[in-house]
């Protein structure tokens, strides 16, 4: 019994047969090189496509205050780190940035430390996407941390 199964299995191993399913409905026609070659040529029109504007996402009231601060300072005025972000944005680098901020502001932080940030862009010469990278770390910091930039200001 055992030796008939590895028969078996030597032979489905060894002839390997493959079923392909042909997703068409409609009948397949044997045609010549000529007719093919008539039935490829399309006249084509070029047609000027202007895409619209990348716009960016609106800022939530209060994420304009959130800001950029080293990682040392943040300790030294007594922040507490939150979490880190780590966001990937399709779009200019700009933008990203307020999506970031948006996102920060929506976990509670006012204050980021920045890590790698950057932009790239994807795809061919004729279609472009720019896709922003952006890993930051989130803090929260008492109101008194920065009391006394605002006097030497």
């Amino acid at each position: 019994m055992q030796r008939s199964f590895i028969y078996l299995m030597s032979f489905l191993t060894f002839t390997g047969c493959q079923v392909y399913m042909d997703p068409r409905n409609e009948p397949l026609m044997l045609v010549t090189e000529e007719e093919w070659s008539e039935l490829t040529t399309v006249k084509e029109t070029n047609f000027e496509i202007e895409p619209d504007p990348i716009q960016p996402p609106p800022e939530l009231p209060g994420s304009e205050k959130i800001g950029f601060i080293d990682a040392t300072t943040a300790r030294l005025y007594g922040c507490r780190a939150l979490t880190k972000l780590k966001m990937m944005h399709e779009g200019p680098y700009d933008h990203g940035i307020i999506a970031v901020k948006n996102r920060a502001l929506s976990l509670g932080a006012d204050m980021m430390v920045a890590g790698k940030m950057g932009e790239y862009k994807l795809g061919t010469s004729e279609s472009n996407i720019t896709v922003s990278q952006f890993n930051v770390e989130l803090y929260r910091c008492p109101e008194s941390a920065f009391e006394e930039d605002k006097i030497n200001e």
